[in-house]
């Protein structure tokens, strides 16, 4: 009998230290645990929908539900706010997303097994009564909801059994939104510094007045004597503190003593998640360098020119002082913004595509389309599905017609010997060619005949093939046989759901509309299957974007500010944040030199023109938009596609974002 695998969020449960009680007190705790599951509404709705099936596991249980993850995570917060108060072994909660098999146990019950639940158990493992832990899968699947995003706390990567690492999140209750508590009460705060140095003096003697009079208590070591006692007492104050102030000039940032305050003071934040250190650069916007930005490259810089900035710093001060997590941000180290964000990346911005992209792999759909302009994240999101397809064991292909020579695209003949090549070496499979193509037969019958012989008919399993930038086909006088060859892959597989075309998946990134170069559109893989388009990011997740770089841009109204400028352009976006964190570069600054050729978009703007330089049709409709013209829809479409310009029809066509409409009005219009 074939079991049939199925996706669902796996709630595990079990009690710390439960083994080691007496059996009454088990039995007891077995049976409270029994009756807050019977409580939970949650668990109530999914049993009546038959989207739930509990399984005993000794001292605890798990429960799977199939369907929505965000029942089953609100179930075990329902869970865990009846059982946790003051029980005795505490309970240690775990979800897990992943695949299962439905069977009936030797009684004739409902029963499941799979991997979604040995995972749960082992992201359980982690747990210690306090916090519910999640997967990095299903707090992906939970991010998407906005009631459940503010709640997810990355913990990062933790062992587990076997040795194996396991990424995890924990839920915990937001704050309410826009809320800053500055009534923090009494903080130890201390302030470290270079002796004799100005204008580090003089910044000293503002935050210990201005501190003091806030009612916090401040330690600076000049009303100290040097020895001993000094030594001693600047060692006890830096780990007994709730916030080191560091105060980095020039000089300071070389100092042998600055340096090691700054190292005790983040031994003990990694022991105890206190003292919490508030940079502040003195005197220059230029990032510390040397043995200092190792240490302190994770933490968000305030920066103090002069006594104009006094009144902004000591608002950053209260702030981080007063909320500490959001104001005193770790960010990872910095990565290079453009092309395809890596996987591991802390900076990717999971967007509601990414939801839809991961179900239809976990469907095993036969098409799934995902559409963008230029720089919209398109292979980023490609690559996700395709671990994800990856992880649940479907074997891979990639083909990115990028990367094809300009002969290899010359012919169909030659572009599907390419193919097939490039498949059977992923797939690892060993092909005899003097049969497996034949000169006789045409080329679609070829590939098609080595897709189904060599591939589905030898390898085990789904087969998930991605192809990235197929644009490069449009234009090719074959594009309409190639296609119109994989439109009938996906007809084969409607009618004969359980054949070997059953077990192909293809994922399918490109820009282009493809009704311009496709005219029989009932031969198109481009109406079928699931299809995606990608967005600019949205105001949520421009501001998830901005916390996850440390916070550079303070306050909504600089956040709106940057929309302004960029929209929601995922490059432009990290470009942007990326230059205020590594160089302390202000809003204000970032406004004035945006849409200038010297400005941190500069190549950016300019490969636009250039793109535009080679093309007189796109340019001349680029000078119509400018001049309040509508462009015809040819061009719309190519310049959609391009990035250039956003909008649903000609009629309604805008510059993309505020930068490209500035830079291209002086170089087409002013210039010309």
């Amino acid at each position: 009998m074939n079991v049939k695998p199925e996706i669902a969020t796996v709630v595990a449960m079990d009690r710390v230290g439960a083994s080691l009680l007496p059996i009454e007190a088990k039995l007891r705790l077995s049976r409270e645990l029994t009756e807050a599951v019977q409580a939970s509404p949650s668990y109530q709705d999914a049993l009546k929908a038959a989207e739930v099936i509990p399984l005993d596991s000794g001292d605890g249980m798990a429960l799977v539900f199939f369907g929505d993850p965000a029942r089953a995570a609100q179930c075990a917060l329902e869970i865990d706010g009846v059982v946790r108060p003051g029980t005795a072994a505490p309970l240690r909660i775990g979800l897990h997303t992943g695949p299962v098999a439905r069977r009936q146990d030797a009684a004739m019950k409902a029963n499941v097994d799979g991997a979604g639940i040995d995972v749960a158990f082992r992201v359980m493992s982690v747990a210690d009564g306090s916090e519910v832990m999640v997967s990095a899968i299903t707090a992906s699947m939970l991010s998407g909801y906005e009631a459940w995003s503010s709640r997810l706390s990355d913990l990062g990567e933790r062992t587990v059994k076997h040795g194996q690492l396991v990424r995890v999140y924990a839920f915990r209750e937001p704050s309410p939104a826009g809320f800053v508590n500055l009534n923090t009460g009494t903080r130890r705060v201390v302030v470290v510094y270079k002796r004799n140095s100005q204008p580090d003096g003089y910044l000293l003697d503002t935050l210990e007045r201005e501190l003091v009079g806030d009612g916090h208590r401040v330690f600076i070591d000049r009303h100290l004597s040097i020895g001993m006692a000094w030594a001693q007492s600047i060692e006890r104050e830096v780990r007994d503190a709730d916030a080191v102030v560091v105060l980095l000039s020039d000089r300071a940032a070389g100092s042998e003593m600055v340096l090691y305050e700054v190292q005790t003071a983040l031994n003990e934040m990694d022991r105890r998640g206190r003292p919490w250190i508030l940079p502040v650069r003195v005197g220059t916007p230029e990032p510390v360098a040397g043995e200092m930005a190792g240490l302190l490259g994770r933490f968000q810089y305030r920066a103090w020119l002069g006594a104009a900035d006094d009144a902004r710093l000591l608002q950053d001060i209260r702030l981080g002082l007063a909320n500490p997590p959001h104001t005193v941000e770790p960010v990872a180290p910095l990565e290079q913004a453009g092309g395809a964000v890596p996987l591991s990346s802390p900076y990717y911005i999971v967007r509601p595509s990414d939801h839809e992209l991961l179900e239809a792999v976990r469907r095993q759909d036969s098409i799934v389309l995902v559409k963008g302009a230029r720089q919209m994240g398109k292979t980023s999101i490609l690559a996700r599905g395709v671990q994800l397809a990856r992880d649940e064991g479907s074997r891979i292909a990639l083909t990115d017609f990028q990367t094809f020579s300009g002969s290899q695209l010359e012919s169909d003949e030659r572009l599907y010997r390419s193919l097939a090549h490039s498949l059977a070496s992923q797939l690892g499979l060993h092909v005899d060619w003097t049969g497996a193509w034949n000169e006789w037969l045409g080329p679609n019958t070829n590939l098609e005949q080595f897709i189904q012989d060599q591939i589905l008919d030898q390898v085990d399993g789904h087969v998930v093939w991605a192809m990235d930038e197929v644009d490069r086909l449009f234009t090719r006088s074959y594009a309409g046989d190639f296609f119109g060859m994989v439109r009938s892959w996906h007809n084969r597989r409607a009618l004969d759901p359980h054949g070997p075309w059953s077990r192909l998946t293809l994922a399918i990134v490109y820009a282009t509309e493809a009704h311009l170069f496709i005219s029989d559109l009932n031969q198109s893989p481009f109406n079928v299957g699931t299809r995606l388009t990608l967005d600019d990011l949205r105001r949520e997740e421009v501001d998830e974007l901005n916390r996850r770089y440390g916070s550079p841009l303070r306050a909504g109204e600089e956040v709106d500010r940057l929309i302004a400028l960029v929209s929601g352009h995922p490059f432009l976006m990290r470009r942007a944040m990326d230059e205020m964190v590594r160089r302390t570069v202000s809003i204000d600054q970032l406004e004035k030199t945006a849409a200038l050729d010297e400005g941190i978009f500069g190549d950016h703007l300019r490969r636009l023109l250039v793109a535009l330089g080679t093309d007189e049709g796109l340019a001349e409709a680029v000078r119509g938009m400018l001049r309040g013209q509508t462009p015809a829809n040819e061009a719309f479409f190519r310049l959609r596609s391009a990035g250039l310009i956003a909008g649903d029809n000609a009629g309604g066509a805008r510059f993309r974002c505020a930068i490209y409409a500035d830079y291209l009005r002086r170089h087409l219009l002013e210039t010309s």
